[in-house]
Parts: C-alpha cells; sequence; structure tokens
C-alpha cells in the first residue's frame, strides 16, 4: 500500500533545502523570494504557459549552492537533472536554470550564448535588477535584454502596490508560500529506485556541507529502518522513520562549512555553532506542513535527563522516533572513521553505547538496535 508520505515529495524537501538559506543568509533568501515574485509576474504578462517553469526554476536556482563546492548553475542543472522524472518538464527547468545568467548580447555566462530560452531571459532580466537596482541603467543596455521583457519590469515597478511588496519580507514569504501550495505538483507515483535515487541525492547535498561524514545520512536512515523494523513499526512508522532520518541533519546545511570542517579541536563558541545545526533541523521542518509530522528527525540529540539540545527536553517528552535516529546516529559516528581515529567495531561501538542506556535512549530500543546487529 502506498504511502501517504510518498506525495509530499518533490516540492516540499526541496523548498525545506532552499529554506536552509533562511538560517545561513537571510539577505539572500529574500533575494530569492523578491526574484520568484518578479519574475512570476512577468510571465504572467507575457505568456501564461511558462509561469510554472519560471516559478520553479527561479526558487532552485540556488540549489547548487548550498551544501558543498559552489559551482552555482551548473550544479543546480547537475542536480535536478539527477534526480528521479518527478516534476513536469524537469529537464527544461534545468536548462532554464542553467541559460538563467546568459544574455542576449553574448556577455553572459557559462557559454556566452545568445538565442536563450525565454524563461531564462525573465529570470535574468529579475535577477540583474535585483543586483543594482538600477532599471534606468538596463534599459541603457538594452543590448543585453529582450525589449519587451525590460518594458514590462518597468511597469510592474511603476505599481505602487509591487513596491510595497518588494520591500516587506512578510508578503514576500506570503507569496512564496501561496506559489508553493499552488504549484505543489508531483508525479503521482515515486517509489522504489525513483524514490532511493531522490533520498539518496538530498542526503548527498547535506554531506557534502561535513567532509568528515560522507555517507552518514544514507547510513542512518538504514540503521534507523532496522531498528524500527525490529520495533515492528507498521509500514507507515517505517516510512516515517526513514523519511526523518535522510532529513535529520538539514539544519547543517545552514551551519558555516569552515566550523564544521574545522581539522583542529573546535573552540567552545565554534561547538556552539554546531549545535544549531538541531534547532534548524527543527525549524525548517516544522515550517513545512507536510513535513511537519517527521519534525521529530530534529530531537536525535535530545536526553532523557534534559542535558541534550535543541530543547532540553525530558524523559516523556522526546518521542521514540528521536531515540531511535539518536541510536542510529551514535552507531554510525562511532563505526566511522575519522580525521582523529579509526572506526570502532559494532561490538566496541555498542559496548561504549551501553553507557548511554537510560540517558540519551531507553533501553528497549536499545535492545533492539543490539539484536538488529547481532550485537549480544
Amino acid at each position: 500500500m502506498r504511502s501517504e508520505l510518498m506525495e509530499i515529495l518533490t516540492l516540499d524537501i526541496l523548498n525545506a533545502v532552499i529554506n536552509s538559506i533562511k538560517y545561513s543568509d537571510l539577505e539572500r533568501y529574500n533575494s530569492i523570494k523578491a526574484r520568484v515574485f518578479l519574475s512570476l509576474l512577468i510571465g504572467k504578462e507575457i505568456d501564461e504557459t511558462m509561469v510554472f517553469k519560471i516559478f520553479m526554476a527561479s526558487l532552485l536556482k540556488e540549489i547548487g549552492e548550498i551544501g558543498g563546492e559552489n559551482k552555482g548553475v551548473y550544479k543546480s542543472t547537475e542536480i535536478i537533472r539527477g534526480i528521479p522524472e518527478i516534476l513536469p518538464f524537469q529537464y527544461e527547468i534545468a536548462d532554464i536554470i542553467l541559460e538563467s545568467e546568459e544574455r542576449l548580447d553574448g556577455s553572459g555566462a557559462p557559454s556566452g550564448k545568445k538565442e536563450i530560452l525565454k524563461e531564462a531571459q525573465i529570470i535574468g532580466i529579475v535577477c540583474d535588477y535585483l543586483k543594482n537596482n538600477d532599471i534606468e541603467e538596463m534599459v541603457e543596455n538594452k543590448r543585453k535584454y529582450n525589449e519587451k521583457y525590460l518594458e514590462v519590469l518597468k511597469e510592474i515597478l511603476e505599481m505602487e502596490k509591487n513596491i510595497k511588496i518588494l520591500r516587506d519580507e512578510e508578503e514576500l514569504e506570503k507569496v512564496l508560500r501561496r506559489n508553493i501550495k499552488k504549484y505543489n505538483v508531483y508525479k503521482e507515483k515515486i517509489e522504489g529506485v525513483e524514490e532511493e535515487q531522490f533520498l539518496t541525492t538530498i542526503a548527498s547535498m547535506i554531506d557534502a556541507k561535513d567532509v568528515y561524514t560522507g555517507g552518514h545520512t544514507k547510513r542512518v536512515a538504514s540503521y534507523s529502518y532496522l531498528i524500527a523494523k525490529e520495533l515492528n513499526y507498521s509500514e507507515e512508522k517505517l516510512s516515517k522513520i526513514r523519511y526523518a532520518a535522510y532529513l535529520h541533519d538539514i539544519g547543517k546545511l545552514a551551519i558555516d562549512g569552515e566550523i564544521l570542517n574545522k581539522p583542529g579541536k573546535l573552540t567552545k563558541e565554534e561547538f556552539e555553532a554546531i549545535k544549531l545545526h538541531a534547532k534548524y533541523s527543527f525549524l525548517i521542518l516544522w515550517d513545512s506542513p507536510t513535513l511537519r509530522q517527521i519534525s521529530f528527525a530534529a530531537l536525535h540529540h535530545e536526553k532523557l535527563d534534559g542535558t541534550g539540545y535543541p530543547m532540553g527536553f525530558k524523559k516523556g517528552w522526546i518521542p521514540e522516533g528521536s531515540q531511535v535516529i539518536a541510536i542510529a546516529d551514535i552507531l554510525d559516528a562511532l563505526t566511522s572513521n575519522r580525521s582523529y581515529r579509526q572506526p570502532l567495531t559494532f561490538n566496541e561501538a555498542f559496548k561504549i553505547m551501553e553507557e548511554m542506556v537510560g540517558i540519551s535512549f531507553e533501553k528497549r530500543l536499545f535492545e533492539a538496535a543490539k539484536i538488529c546487529f547481532g550485537v549480544g
């Protein structure tokens, strides 16, 4: 039986990734909202059939700049082409993003093309305007732009209601949310290889931010699923725990990569900054009405004695799913290679984790994990 959770894929999770920018670079996040707003207004004036592709491309343009090495539109295009075909016009959207920095006079990037997709031209005009806030200068350099699109943008900016929205972060947020709800389409069926490929892509983006934890997210998802299965979770609960585990560290996308990848000992301030990833994970997941049901993923650093984070919850307040992910997270940390030590065996790891029973997680859950991994 198909899980209802499968239907929150695509835009919900992709938007959650974009949302991480809000906590690392608010100015950039607001720029994305403004770009989506203006691009949609131009698209509606020019050709309604372009609007969906304009929305998706303008929203996802920065997705390649989140996580690891910044390769801009190339990386964004690679990510969108690399996930299963779950969005309408998916490959066209990737092409639009790739061409959004090209200009009609050949002065753009990455290829210096002069024949550019219409949707890419619209997004490009908006990007240039938001960069300089000087429409008159753009009119003077009109060889770079389609004159009709430029004229439409000029008319849009002459309307007081549009300027008010552009200057109001909350209004821009409302506009973005309305459009996400409106365009939240997904392929009717995504499962098996497609589902795994999509989740692996998201996991790779999260793990790319921290060079010392390559493959961590996928292993935590696998371990969490096995433990939950041993606990006789229903298919629906198994699905939720798996998705939650894949997104348990999504908040790391908002943490400074230099701190995450610092080879030496962290200062107290740096450690506190890294701990914020759990808070950001919670905020990002809670921000989506559909992902809210798996926001327990962010509580995997809570402890039964109340000394954990981000909430400082005690026993009775920490969901069982959070504790399952905590066990999987700690197990992978101990059995993975680190710059400062060799990986432990599973037997060695479980011996250390014995001391955490009743503090970080309940004994019953720990015993189920031991059975899964054949540890006596």
